[in-house]
């Protein structure tokens, strides 16, 4: 049972950096190309990916924690915030393949985040074993 929490909470954090790199990827590139020409839905694509495959990480990892019944609300939460992500994400990309902006969609990718983020710190308060890095209470107060 330990084995697959540690692999549970390994993908939640796999899935979590793999966004953000993404995002610092996706800031390093606006950053370096300022245009006002449209990029095609394919180039976005390629642009995001990184945030893409966070997002779609992220909904797995919410998954496997719904296999337990410890991770549920973590699970849930961890799907959830993907998903707001993706839509974000796909709404977004279309919008600017047709040269327009939405804010509310570049708002859904860091809302869906912060719901993904909630899960990953309900994961870790359900998580009991002290190998896992939980410090023990003291015994007594003096």
């Amino acid at each position: 049972m330990e084995t697959r929490q540690n692999s549970d909470r390994a993908a939640a954090y796999v899935a979590v950096v793999t966004y953000l790199g993404g995002q610092s990827f996706d800031i390093w590139w606006h950053a370096k190309n300022v245009s006002l020409v449209p990029e095609t839905p394919v180039r976005l694509l390629s642009i995001h990916l990184g945030i893409y495959v966070g997002a779609a990480l992220t909904v797995v990892a919410g998954g496997m924690l719904l296999r337990r019944s410890a991770g549920m609300l973590a699970g849930s939460l961890l799907v959830a915030g993907g998903l707001v992500q993706l839509a974000g994400f796909f709404l977004d990309m279309w919008e600017h393949g047709h040269g327009r902006t939405v804010d509310l969609y570049h708002n859904l990718l860091w809302y869906g985040f912060i719901i993904a983020a909630a899960g990953v710190v309900r994961m870790e308060a359900s998580t009991e074993s002290p190998s896992l890095g939980a410090i023990p209470a003291p015994d007594s107060v003096s």
